[in-house]
């Protein structure tokens, strides 16, 4: 009697936790190199164009680094755009990486932690700002160890987790201003979190002290430094009179006939709401959902109740940072500063991961539905690494095309990134940057050793008349958005 090697789903299983789950080298590579390979292929489907943003300060990085983020820039940004995509690549590999082990330091399963961690890495709004370099990349990776190190430390010693979380936010303070007011504010939180009592108002005396210390050193050593004290009273006021013109702007926006006029309260309790709107649209509908069952399910067993307090507190008084940063800026921020957010949310989303995991391994689940929904996840990972909107490569193309046929006169461009790519200044207050298309004044303002790119988007009216200009060369992106290198005649 011959007998068959029949594989079931639970022996795939099996061998996927073995060689996969089990060895924690294995797993963290395997890890590392689906995030790499996602950040190339994001970068080969965005045609290896960096942003106006992105090129802005990659130029001043290269010549003007003035910030700490800046000369940090200028390292790789000095090495060539393969070590800039490289650099950003390590960087989101490490943001995966230490969220992964953050999920196991607070106990959430192998199986559980690799559905999250395909959650962020295919999640359309932060793949959508990959290649943006931004200092707020390196505030959430710096916000990132601090969780770990402070989540690593409490049931040993809160004081010690205490000391070393504030010390990497205030040395995140380099990075962005937002960090400030985690220094600040953050701590309070510490007055309702029990440590290692059952009840949170026990040990408060204890926790009230410690906090007066730390707020006292706070206070001594802005005071011997006048020059923070000023910087700090600057931003202050500067903040508050951003608040007021953004109250006022938000009243026109809800009544263009100015009926009422909301306070700076109000406005505030109004960016809340904008600021939770665009956190569930950066977070996705297979987060929402996760999240959706970790309410519905009470499922204890994932998660302690102090992490998941600490973790409420950490989404609390980031949904206040961002809205804070909304009225600051005058709109909406972007994706990174979610980052923490999104992060938060899938923790506290392991419990609904859990429950689907097990009503799948249970077979509870219709295969025609599993089917259905697998297929429906893979649309959604490929969706989510391909552009969909307009490329800006003709521009980088432009730029590249006059960068290898140099000219002994002046590059000017109405475009940012192709002047970038040309080896020009692309900021703003550059004389090479122009954004009109008078015909005449260019005729005037160029000569025949000139070179001027001129970028059309394809739902603009041509306003520059070409009849003045000789066409060197011109590229165009799959949408049809053009790019002239052009001549006077």
């Amino acid at each position: 009697m011959i007998k068959k090697n029949i594989v079931t789903s639970s022996d795939s299983a099996h061998l996927f936790d073995k060689f996969f789950l089990s060895h924690w080298k294995v797993w963290y590579f395997y890890l590392g190199i689906i995030s790499i390979l996602t950040t190339l292929l994001i970068w080969l489907s965005y045609e290896q164009t960096f942003s106006r943003q992105s090129v802005q300060l990659l130029w001043l990085a290269k010549y003007s680094p003035d910030t700490v983020f800046l000369k940090l820039l200028a390292i790789p940004a000095s090495m060539g755009e393969t070590t800039v995509v490289l650099t950003l690549a390590f960087i989101h590999m490490m943001l995966a990486l230490i969220f992964v082990r953050v999920g196991e330091q607070i106990g959430i399963g192998r199986r559980t932690l690799f559905v999250l961690f395909l959650c962020l890495n295919f999640s359309p709004e932060y793949n959508h700002s990959r290649f943006l370099i931004d200092s707020t990349l390196i505030w959430s990776l710096l916000w990132l160890v601090a969780v770990w190190w402070f989540l690593s430390w409490y049931e040993k010693s809160l004081i010690t987790a205490f000391i070393g979380w504030a010390a990497l936010i205030w040395i995140n303070t380099f990075f962005g201003l937002y960090s400030l007011l985690w220094a600040l504010g953050f701590p309070l939180c510490f007055l309702c979190w029990p440590g290692r009592y059952r009840h949170w108002w026990q040990g408060i005396t204890e926790r009230v002290r410690f906090l007066l210390v730390y707020y006292l050193i706070v206070a001594l050593v802005i005071s011997f430094s006048p020059e923070w004290w000023e910087t700090l009273w600057q931003l202050a006021n500067k903040t508050w009179q951003q608040f007021q013109q953004m109250a006022k702007e938000i009243s026109l926006f809800m009544s263009s006939d100015r009926s009422f006029d909301l306070d700076v309260g109000t406005a505030f309790l109004f960016s809340l709401q904008l600021v939770a709107i665009n956190a569930l649209k950066v977070a996705g509908l297979p987060v929402i959902f996760i999240l959706w069952l970790s309410v519905k399910m009470k499922i204890s067993s994932v998660l302690k109740g102090r992490v998941q307090l600490f973790s409420c507190f950490c989404l609390g008084f980031s949904w206040v940072i961002t809205a804070v940063a909304l009225l600051y800026q005058g709109h909406v921020p972007e994706d990174l500063l979610f980052l923490p957010i999104l992060f938060l949310f899938l923790w506290l989303g392991a419990k609904g991961t859990y429950y689907a995991i097990q009503k799948i391994s249970s077979g509870a689940i219709a295969p025609e539905r599993l089917l259905i929904g697998g297929w429906l996840l893979v649309a959604y990972a490929i969706a989510s690494v391909i552009q969909f909107g307009p490329s800006p490569v003709y521009q980088r193309l432009a730029g590249e095309w006059v960068a290898n046929h140099p000219t002994a006169g002046k590059v000017m461009s109405n475009s940012a990134i192709a002047l970038y790519y040309a080896e020009e200044s692309p900021l703003p207050d550059n004389a090479s940057h122009m954004e009109l298309d008078d015909a005449a004044f260019l005729n005037s303002a160029l000569t025949s050793q000139d070179y001027f790119i001129h970028a059309q988007n394809r739902h603009r009216t041509l306003s520059l008349d070409f009849s003045h200009f000789k066409i060197l060369a011109q590229f165009s992106n799959r949408r049809g958005d053009t790019a002239y290198v052009l001549v006077p005649k």
